[in-house]
């Protein structure tokens, strides 16, 4: 989500590398918020921590 507002959605149904992408989208302004969602997770004991993404970057050009 860009700004409140979904720009790209993906499932996925195994592990391993992705790249999501979107097309060309303008920020409401000057500054904006991107939020990634997740709908499962995991752990890997003895990490007791739920775990769902690894991102590597997020940017605009």
């Amino acid at each position: 989500m860009l700004d409140g507002k979904e720009v790209a959605s993906q499932t996925y149904s195994a592990p391993g590398d992705y790249v999501l992408g979107s097309s060309p989208v303008l920020p409401a302004g000057p500054s904006t918020t991107v939020e990634i969602h997740v709908d499962q997770t995991f752990s890997a004991p003895p990490d007791t921590r739920e775990l769902g993404i690894v991102l590597l970057g997020v940017g605009f050009r």
